[in-house]
């Protein structure tokens, strides 16, 4: 996935907070002190296990807090899988794009991979 602005433009407003960037997520909820995009698309990584690339363009740190409703079948596509439970609260697609105005698109990704070529067993000292 890529993390790309949505069209209404961003909602983030830039930190005004002292400290070392942290964002955290939990069941219903990312939060970030002086987050990054890059932190915010890692998180999302993990989220929809899958890799998310930062699009955004915004280089700024953000405080924020997304909330959404719990979802067991994150891995899927955002567009195609993730219904709005009102009682619970919106998709986390809805929730990036109506509160911080951002949005999932399907995209292909560069990926940092390794190879290895062979395994042996350490020979004695």
């Amino acid at each position: 996935y890529a993390l790309v602005v949505a069209k209404g433009g961003s909602k983030l407003v830039e930190s005004t907070s002292q400290g070392p960037p942290q964002t955290m997520r939990n069941i219903k909820q990312i939060n970030a002190r002086n987050g990054t995009m890059h932190m915010l698309a890692a998180v999302l990584s993990n989220f929809m296990g899958s890799p998310v690339e930062d699009r955004t363009g915004l280089r700024g740190s953000y405080d924020y807090k997304l909330e959404y409703a719990a979802d067991p079948g994150a891995t899927q596509m955002p567009e195609a899988t993730h219904e709005s439970n009102p009682a619970e609260g919106p998709s986390l697609p809805t929730a990036l794009q109506e509160q911080l105005g951002l949005k999932l698109e399907s995209a292909r990704v560069a990926m940092r991979s390794i190879v290895i070529d062979r395994v042996a067993k350490p020979s004695a000292n």
